[in-house]
């Protein structure tokens, strides 16, 4: 995480509204506990973003509001982020982080069936994150979540 800070704060001195920047460097912050600072980015990486791709930032807040035991925020977060998604046919992205931000403000099961919404399921990136991302890692011991891991010779490669 010490190489992807350092990585994502020269990014942010080339370009400050870069919002896959800011992304990586709200959640490398809070994964290693700096939530001051990863709100600012999450609330900066809001302000340069719009609809869907605004889900990232709402649920790295619902997060740290969460963390700070402010459950009524880290909802109204999440349910604004919800309201500019498709979560009957979540993107990849939109799933993964809409999953996290559930996940975080203590809706885990609406996090599991959100992922399980996402096709096609056995795609290399999705598996990816359900695998590895440690945003993820509050649904990890639900077997709800095991059931959507597929074994590492069944995943789909790109183009196939």
């Amino acid at each position: 995480y010490d190489s992807a800070l350092a990585w994502a704060n020269t990014g942010k001195r080339v370009d400050p509204a870069h919002i896959l920047i800011r992304q990586a460097l709200g959640m490398t912050e809070l994964i290693l506990g700096d939530t001051a600072r990863a709100a600012e980015d999450f609330r900066t990486e809001m302000r340069v973003s719009n609809g869907p791709d605004e889900g990232f930032s709402a649920a790295g807040l619902a997060d740290i509001a969460a963390r700070q035991g402010d459950k009524a925020t880290a909802s109204s977060l999440i349910r604004q982020a919800i309201a500019a998604t498709d979560t009957l046919r979540p993107t990849l992205h939109d799933a993964a982080f809409l999953a996290w931000g559930l996940a975080a403000s203590g809706d885990r099961n609406r996090a599991i069936r959100l992922l399980g919404r996402y096709t096609p399921r056995a795609d290399a990136h999705f598996q990816l994150y359900l695998q590895r991302d440690p945003l993820l890692d509050p649904l990890r011991s639900m077997p709800a979540f095991r059931a959507l891991l597929v074994r590492k010779d069944k995943v789909e490669q790109p183009g196939s």
